[in-house]
């Protein structure tokens, strides 16, 4: 749904987005799982703490390649700041822990590109790499359809030129 005026209760608060816990009880948090998940090679993980140790990543956003996991950030691709701008302000404390550890929604990266994009919007920021263009505007929209959030019609607009480049749509991420 498109939202060019959204009126949130209240201020956003990160401290009320409970991130990087253990939402499924497997003693790992969410970081640590979407390091896991994003390595290209089998990750090293010190099991007794859930620590991600060593791994191989590629950051879409801009290219960097790393295999120490501390180069690299967990961004949340639709960031917290604009869930609760977008609706997530009506959420309850469990919905917004469910939201922000949902890994469909975590993507590790480059902490300069992380830093770069911030809390921005698609019509305020995108990857450097046009190559990951279509994925992030799919990623972003499922997102942003499965938890009934809006968006404003510049971030709509930014979204559909992002998937214009589009050669054939993926199919949507799982892990909701």
């Amino acid at each position: 749904m498109i939202n060019d005026r959204p009126s949130p209760q209240g201020a956003y608060d990160r401290d009320a987005w409970s991130h990087w816990d253990d939402t499924d009880g497997d003693g790992c948090d969410a970081r640590q799982q979407a390091l896991i998940a994003a390595s290209i090679s089998p990750p090293q993980v010190d099991y007794y703490r859930c620590q991600v140790i060593a791994g191989d990543w590629f950051s879409a956003y801009d290219g960097v390649s790393t295999d120490d996991p501390s180069d690299f950030d967990v961004d949340h691709l639709v960031p917290l700041a604009n869930a609760h701008q977008s609706g997530g302000w009506a959420w309850d404390a469990p919905t917004r822990r469910l939201f922000a550890n949902a890994q469909v929604n975590l993507w590790p990266v480059s902490a300069s590109s992380n830093r770069s994009k911030g809390s921005r919007t698609p019509d305020e920021w995108r990857p450097a790499r046009t190559e990951v263009w279509c994925e992030f505007a799919v990623r972003w929209t499922t997102v942003k359809v499965f938890w009934g959030l809006t968006a404003t019609t510049s971030e709509r607009d930014a979204l559909g030129s992002m998937l214009d480049t589009c050669s054939s749509l993926p199919p949507p991420p799982s892990g909701f």
